[in-house]
């Protein structure tokens, strides 16, 4: 009877973690994946039971390691299509600029991003999805390279201050525009 009580224990504490990572997912976080899913497996493997460790397969983890499959198979498609661009336009490839971040602003999440600016890479962005890079051009002009889904490449050159906004992108059905700026790092 005592291994029901340690079952019961470990299930509430699995399922509990999972409502949070379920939460954290609807929220645009990650949450603790597979936690949840390693106490109910271990609560139903004590038990005559273990056909119900099963449950633990309702952890969103799993449904993360399906995203991550599908987000490598579509960068693996993307890349040639990007290397293409890179070629028929003529831009440098794969230059690290020490010295300029590369911040992405998605107000639709609030969120900002930085990064080191790293020129002809092609880089995947979730929320909204789309693959991107920032190449310059022969005349040290910065140039967006996007795509969303199943549409074309598209090309779009910065601004004289470096900031530029794609307003085409859609995310959950909605526009979600994207600001990209690039800026000078400054070290202290």
């Amino acid at each position: 009877m005592e291994m029901y009580g340690v079952c019961a224990l470990l299930c509430a504490i699995g399922l509990f973690f999972i409502v949070m990572s379920y939460g954290a997912s609807r929220a645009g976080r990650s949450g603790v994946p597979f936690t949840g899913a390693v106490f109910i497996a271990a609560g139903f493997l004590l038990t005559p039971l273990k056909w119900l460790a099963l449950l633990a397969l309702i952890d969103p983890g799993f449904l993360m390691i399906t995203l991550m499959i599908k987000d490598n198979i579509d960068y693996k498609k993307a890349v040639p299509l990007f290397d293409k661009a890179f070629s028929d336009g003529g831009y440098r490839q794969g230059e690290t600029c020490k010295d300029k971040s590369l911040d992405i602003t998605v107000p639709v999440i609030n969120e900002t991003l930085s990064r080191a600016l790293f020129t002809g890479h092609m880089q995947i962005y979730h929320i909204p999805r789309m693959f991107f890079a920032v190449v310059a051009d022969d005349n040290g002009r910065y140039i967006l390279l996007y795509k969303q889904k199943d549409t074309e490449i598209k090309a779009l050159p910065f601004d004289e201050d470096n900031t530029l906004t794609v307003s085409d992108l859609v995310y959950k059905g909605k526009p979600a525009p994207v600001t990209f700026e690039i800026k000078n790092r400054s070290y202290s």
